[in-house]
């Protein structure tokens, strides 16, 4: 009797202490209904701006189709590995390494604007620089005469200069396509002659970015494509102009760095388009003292600016 009371009492404590339904369903169903709904969203997505693609790019259905599958691709081919990683390391690794990989990307923008004006600014990451995949630009930069110092526990760098373009030189892609768009900026106002060789795969990115990234060419720009590398004759200015991020993150963000330094105003399609991946960047921007601003639905515009002292996080 004394035995069953107290398994009595314990079915009571547990049940008492087991979260409520509702509980369950706000804080389990419904984020992740809501995460596999919005995933279905972008995977489809495409079939949905295809007119505008078409329209913009000159896209066909045959290249949408293989856009697509190349993105299925890559992401079941990355699931294996992050699965791996997630059983060995734990959750809170892998997306402290992940979460690196997109700050990077993200200060190579900052970085790059800054490489182009006369600026005194640190950028500080909240995870080190040091072993990251894209980390090894920062010594291609250093040699081509950008003055920034990465500081020794790798947390954070900063630049003081006059705004002196950079060096042209070659510099070999292949493992850092996303860097392309921001790189083809630098090149295109290098000094002298550049090159950034084995780009062909970063025509199959969230758009064609090297097609893309020859827009700069209405800014001014010299650049020449042959089908793998692009070479940069460097031009003293580039001018404002009206062009298209094709709704990519990386090309936007580029682009608006390019309309920094350029005369007159630029306006960019798809404005929203670096929320994506850099949701502060417009603040960033005009905090380094760039205005940058989304004017309208479907244009942003960026004057030249210079930036000056500044701290970024």
């Amino acid at each position: 009797m004394i035995w069953s009371r107290s398994r009595l009492r314990a079915k009571r404590d547990m049940t008492g202490n087991a979260p409520s339904f509702a509980k369950l369903l706000l804080r389990i169903f419904l984020p992740f209904a809501f995460a596999y709904f919005l995933s279905y969203i972008f995977r489809g997505v495409n079939a949905v701006i295809f007119p505008y693609l078409e329209r913009d790019i000159g896209i066909t259905a045959a290249d949408l189709g293989l856009l697509t599958s190349a993105f299925f691709l890559v992401f079941a081919g990355c699931m294996p590995v992050l699965g791996v990683a997630l059983d060995r390391y734990g959750p809170r690794k892998v997306q402290i390494v992940l979460l690196a990989v997109a700050a990077f990307g993200s200060a190579m923008f900052g970085l790059a604007a800054c490489t182009l004006h006369p600026s005194k600014v640190t950028f500080r990451s909240p995870t080190t620089i040091a072993g990251h995949p894209e980390a090894a630009v920062l010594d291609n930069l250093m040699a081509a005469g950008v003055p920034f110092r990465i500081a020794e526990d790798h947390h954070s760098i900063s630049m003081d200069h006059d705004g002196t373009p950079p060096e042209g030189g070659p510099l070999d892609c292949r493992d850092i396509p996303d860097m392309v768009p921001i790189l083809s900026v630098l090149a295109a106002r290098a000094t002298g002659r550049s090159a950034l060789g084995h780009v062909a795969h970063v025509r199959l990115k969230e758009s064609d970015r090297v097609a893309s990234m020859l827009q700069l060419r209405k800014m001014g720009a010299k650049i020449e494509f042959d089908g793998n590398d692009m070479t940069f004759e460097g031009v003293e200015q580039l001018q404002g102009a009206t062009l298209s991020s094709f709704n990519d993150h990386r090309v936007l963000m580029s682009l608006a760095v390019a309309g920094s330094i350029a005369t007159g105003v630029t306006e960019l399609s798809y404005p929203h388009a670096y929320r994506i991946s850099y949701p502060e960047f417009l603040d960033h921007m005009n905090a380094l003292g760039i205005p940058a601003a989304v004017t309208g639905r479907f244009a942003a515009s960026v004057g030249p600016g210079t930036p000056s002292g500044h701290e970024s996080r």
